[in-house]
């Protein structure tokens, strides 16, 4: 009998257990079901996976009174505590797990929202006190409770409205964007802040995912869109006014970052129009300097997987601005110097920075990928609009690549590359490589 079997066996009886008390006892049977079912959860019984059906255990659970009870419990606690303890955030864990397919109670999420706004009207009216870091990381792990919002894969229209009225106001928290935000006093931004920003952005991207209509709300909102973007231009902007030697985030600020380069790019991507011109000159400004961000600083190696991480992110998303996006996008990104982070991205393929040789092949094909998308026009809006031929935008790219040293990036590779590279990039890819530009010299 292997460990899994026994496991699914000691789970059936652990709610057998219960099923059978709920009958039996009348004495303190709240208590009793509250402890058994927290000692459930801190042994990571019921891990939740909304995309694995109910297991057949649950299925008289709502007959047995089980649900009701959990839910009288969530909201006494609530109401006695007038706060979210993470004994409350396991028991709504519970609670969503067992009832997944089920009926869907709103009140207990109505619970946790006016606790929410009464804390976050405090906040407004008294910022200048709630400035010290326990504070902040009291409201963070609050905020975590708004993943039980998307495990549930169901939002109502209660849940849309809440976070219409109260989570997306947040955006503009120590925010100079826009009179909005001059509600909130500006603070200095230490890990717990950091934190409770990123977990407002991740919130409202990942119920936008799962809720087409709020997405879309999202999408056509310019302000949010720019208050989202705002971390990203402040850092590119500081880190270029800075030495990369003094410009450095803690892990908190690296994770929000590395959160948003990927939220932003598909905010954007299933948008119907890339808003106006200086979000996306904004953006993909931002993305272009940050593709370079400490690729050659190491101060320890989770510092240094993160920074790698957020590069490759930037150098991803902006390939997909190449591929994806129209003539304006593409001359943007030959304006701010995309052709540089090329040459770039196949220096450190090759062992500066990153240490990964395997990654030479794909380097030197994204750079392929480039003159002929600037040639040729989008991949895309090919089957959408009048092809536009490109070729002044693609002898100023090609120029900046020779000045840039991509040539002889690509010379050096061919010199100390070993038999993998030798024989995969240099015959497969940079022959391809250089039969285009003999070809396009000719025209």
């Amino acid at each position: 009998m292997d460990f899994v079997h026994l496991r699914s066996i000691s789970y059936k009886c652990i709610f057998k257990f219960i099923r059978s008390y709920i009958k039996d006892c009348t004495s303190r049977l709240e208590k009793t079901i509250l402890d058994i079912i927290e000692l459930i959860a801190e042994q990571g019984i019921m891990m939740y996976n909304p995309y694995i059906p109910p297991d057949p255990i649950f299925d008289n659970f709502e007959s047995s009174g089980l649900m009701d009870t959990i839910a009288n419990i969530i909201k006494d606690k609530a109401e006695n505590n007038k706060e979210y303890s993470s004994e409350t955030v396991q028991l709504i864990i519970i609670y969503i797990q067992i009832n997944k397919g089920g009926p869907f109670e709103c009140s207990i999420f109505e619970i946790f929202f006016t606790i929410f706004e009464n804390i976050i009207d405090n906040i407004s009216r008294n910022w200048e006190v709630v400035r010290n870091e326990a504070q902040f990381l009291k409201q963070a792990q609050l905020f975590r409770s708004c993943y039980l919002i998307r495990q549930n894969r169901i939002l109502p229209n209660c849940i849309l409205d809440l976070l219409k009225q109260k989570i997306c106001p947040l955006i503009h928290i120590n925010c100079i964007n826009c009179t909005q935000c001059q509600k909130w006093a500006q603070t200095q931004e230490g890990p717990n802040f950091i934190e409770l920003k990123y977990i407002v952005f991740d919130c409202l991207y990942e119920c936008s995912q799962i809720v087409e209509p709020f997405r879309i709300m999202l999408q056509n909102n310019h302000n949010f869109v720019e208050h989202y973007i705002s971390p990203l231009i402040q850092l590119a902007r500081s880190y270029e006014s800075k030495t990369q030697i003094n410009h450095h985030l803690n892990l908190e600020s690296l994770n929000c970052v590395d959160f948003l380069v990927t939220a932003t790019s598909e905010l954007i991507r299933h948008s119907n129009k890339f808003y106006d011109k200086f979000v996306i000159l904004s953006t993909l400004d931002s993305l272009i300097k940050l593709s370079s961000y400490q690729q050659n600083i190491h101060l320890n190696p989770l510092y240094d997987n993160r920074t790698a991480s957020i590069r490759r992110k930037c150098r991803e998303r902006l390939r997909e601005v190449q591929i994806y996006g129209n003539y304006l996008e593409q001359s943007f990104l030959v304006s701010l110097g995309y052709t540089k982070v090329q040459v770039t991205s196949f220096g450190i393929a090759g062992g500066v920075g990153e240490e990964d040789d395997r990654n030479v092949k794909l380097a030197v094909q994204q750079i392929i990928d480039l003159f002929e998308t600037l040639r040729q026009g989008s991949i895309i809006y090919q089957a959408y609009q009048e092809i536009i031929l490109q070729q002044l935008l693609c002898k100023v790219a090609f120029e900046e690549f020779e000045e840039e040293g991509g040539m002889e990036e690509i010379d050096s590779h061919i010199i100390i590359s070993d038999d993998y590279k030798k024989y995969t990039s240099m015959t497969s890819i940079l022959n391809y490589y250089c039969n285009y530009f003999i070809n396009y010299n000719r025209q």
